[in-house]
């Protein structure tokens, strides 16, 4: 092997190495150490694999400014909210309406619903105009709105905020859903939380719409908010439940070139002292699909958003931002 590697890193620009546990244990390879050797770990795509031996790249990262928005629907009752379901929407007009289906079925009756199209090109905007004017009346307050120009997720989700009259609001995704009592039982953990607990974070169970997403996994995680719990990852779904004050608090979402926004989101919370609870029962549900931008960008993205977090909380040691 220590042959074959030395003629190989003769001919070659650099020798890559791909193990899910690293090179330090193999004798053949310590030779080439800090000289052509460039060990990897799995799992790494030909695309992303290129990009790496081009360079080390690291994703973009930004505050965005405050999108321009129309309002599409506004429908009030002038009544206040106990808590509020928060839709960002962009071209998934097939998958919008499960998503209303679930708030409107929320045991919480005084509830507020904004949904954020981020300038979707599909029907998404046309089939939750639909949905609203039939079933407007089931909340406090119905409001719709539109980015002129598309912004990103980061953008749609302070957008939501920005506009939530409700103390607590639940970030729900356009192709997920929640349970009937999901509002209910993070409402009744919030009353009694501390005034520094920003989430509120249920178990999430997973649906695969095809054999090889996600594979056994059942539940997103089951993992407690603990700062040490993240140093390695993000342990916590998107959807949960978020104090607004906390939200303003960190200035909001940061915008993640290919990803990871909600994982910057937790990182910040936790760096200004606040924190989240568990609520140990199932009360959502995130469909895993190809489509998803988890699976069709952020999963080859891995090196180069690592590298991006890493920079941005040197607390944390992902393993790919090496």
């Amino acid at each position: 092997m220590a042959a074959w590697l030395w003629s190989s890193s003769q001919v070659s620009e650099a020798v890559v190495g791909l193990s899910a546990h690293g090179f330090a244990a193999e004798p053949a390879l310590t030779y080439l150490k800090g000289q052509a050797l460039r060990c990897l770990c799995a799992p790494i795509g030909p695309e992303e694999l290129l990009r790496e031996l081009e360079g080390t790249p690291v994703s973009a990262a930004w505050d965005p400014p405050p999108a321009d928005v129309d309002v599409v629907m506004d429908f009030g009752k002038g009544q206040p909210a106990e808590a509020a379901v928060l839709i960002s929407l962009y071209n998934y007009g097939s998958k919008i309406e499960r998503a209303l289906e679930s708030a409107a079925a929320q045991t919480t009756q005084s509830l507020e619903l904004i949904v954020v199209d981020d300038a979707s090109t599909d029907s998404g905007l046309a089939t939750v105009r639909s949905w609203m004017e039939r079933h407007h009346h089931r909340f406090v307050r119905a409001l719709v709105l539109q980015h002129r120009h598309n912004a990103g997720l980061a953008a749609a989700r302070n957008t939501a905020f920005f506009h939530c009259s409700a103390t607590w609001a639940f970030v729900l995704d356009a192709d997920n859903e929640l349970f009937p009592g999901a509002i209910a039982a993070c409402l009744e953990q919030a009353k009694d939380a501390d005034p520094r607990a920003a989430v509120i974070h249920p178990l999430v169970e997973v649906i695969a719409e095809t054999p090889e997403q996600h594979g056994e996994r059942s539940l997103v995680s089951r993992c407690t908010w603990q700062t040490q719990a993240f140093h390695h990852g993000n342990i916590i779904d998107a959807m949960a439940f978020v104090r607004c004050n906390a939200w303003r608090d960190v200035g909001g979402y940061t915008h993640i070139e290919e990803g990871w926004e909600d994982f910057d989101f937790w990182c910040k919370l936790i760096e200004s002292g606040w924190h989240g609870l568990l609520c140990p029962r199932v009360l959502a549900r995130y469909h895993a699909h190809g489509t998803s931008m988890t699976a069709s960008r952020t999963a080859h993205r891995l090196r180069s958003l690592s590298r991006c977090l890493q920079s941005r909380h040197p607390w944390l040691d992902l393993p790919h931002a090496r």
